[in-house]
């Protein structure tokens, strides 16, 4: 996947393939692959999926940030948090730095915030826990000419995924 170029020749995946649960909430949607060709190698079609979640995490971004909820940078642990393709491919589309957690169990990271916080730690509330225990293993930030790339392939991804919603 990492030898074929943004916009994977062509080829457009949206990602759906389970429903959709933000930003848009339908169980029922469904995913699609546009400008398959006999050109293409499973290295486009590998690209196109990974591409497709970047875009997805890209829609939910502008969702947040339409109801008010912008952010600067993007925090994260767990599983893409293993792929520096997959990361910086995350900050190019998006156009956000992404931050990967030094830990990697997200979920366990925040029960721990929580309870901290819940018995009075670090001024008893989860931001001052999230101060105190979250912290920064690396930063990974946009490529922004690649990123203007990605956004010409992004809209075609949201003209595809209005398209098949309710398909």
């Amino acid at each position: 996947a990492e030898g074929v170029g943004i916009g994977c020749d062509g080829l457009v995946m949206v990602e759906t393939f389970q429903g959709s649960r933000t930003p848009v909430t339908d169980p029922d949607a469904k995913g699609a692959m546009i400008g398959l060709s006999l050109g293409h190698t499973k290295a486009h079609v590998w690209r196109a999926a990974l591409e497709s979640v970047c875009y997805g995490t890209r829609a939910c971004i502008e969702s947040l940030a339409q109801a008010g909820h912008a952010c600067s940078e993007v925090l994260l642990a767990g599983g893409v948090s293993r792929s520096d393709f997959w990361l910086q491919m995350h900050a190019d589309v998006t156009g956000l730095p992404f931050v990967v957690c030094e830990c990697a169990e997200g979920p366990l990271l925040g029960c721990a915030v929580l309870a901290a916080s819940s018995v009075g730690l670090h001024g008893g509330t989860p931001s001052g826990a999230c101060r105190a225990m979250v912290r920064a293993q690396k930063r990974i930030e946009p490529d922004l000419a690649k990123h203007a790339e990605y956004t010409r392939v992004y809209q075609r991804y949201r003209a595809l995924a209005d398209a098949v919603r309710g398909a």
